[in-house]
């Protein structure tokens, strides 16, 4: 087999290799972004908790009003969902490898294959790995977007419940 032959193969192996590599580093971009979303969010519910606590004391002139009071409330819930979600962002999932035991067995039946079956085995298995973490990612992908909505509607409440509290 000349070298052209095979030229293909190899260009086909690097492209999917690339591919899981991408994938890889989706997920810990991903993971990391939901770290950043838990994050703000908890900053920003415990400035919550400080604002009421303040408007709450027996001694204290300033009350909430209910528009702002209600507004408040419907951010934290949404605060505390944006937290979940991108807490889901870090749970760990099941992405398929290659097992040890996989390995050896390979050794010990397919190792006298040709260069063709070897690089045909190892693309297969790449190609169950990138559909795993594609799959993975995918659902982290979906489940930050979603955080980072419900974050950005609870700010926007806040907003609006100081607007509240300045109008009043």
């Amino acid at each position: 087999m000349q070298e052209s032959d095979t030229r293909g193969r190899a260009i086909y192996s690097e492209y999917i290799k690339e591919q899981l590599d991408a994938q890889e580093a989706r997920k810990i971009s991903l993971e990391q972004r939901g770290l950043a979303v838990i994050t703000t969010s908890g900053v920003l519910v415990t400035l919550l908790f400080g604002l009421t606590a303040l408007s709450v004391r027996r001694a204290s002139t300033f009350v909430i009003p209910d528009a702002a009071a209600a507004l408040l409330i419907a951010a934290l819930i949404f605060f505390v969902l944006a937290a979940v979600l991108a807490i889901v962002t870090n749970l760990p999932k099941r992405y398929e490898g290659v097992t040890v035991d996989a390995l050896r067995e390979a050794v010990k039946e397919r190792w006298e294959d040709s260069e063709a079956v070897a690089s045909e085995m190892v693309a297969l298995t790449r190609l169950k790995m990138l559909a795993s973490a594609k799959r993975n990612n995918d659902l982290k992908g979906r489940a930050l977007v979603i955080a980072m909505a419900c974050e950005i509607l609870a700010v926007a409440l806040v907003g609006a419940a100081v607007g509240c509290v300045l109008w009043d």
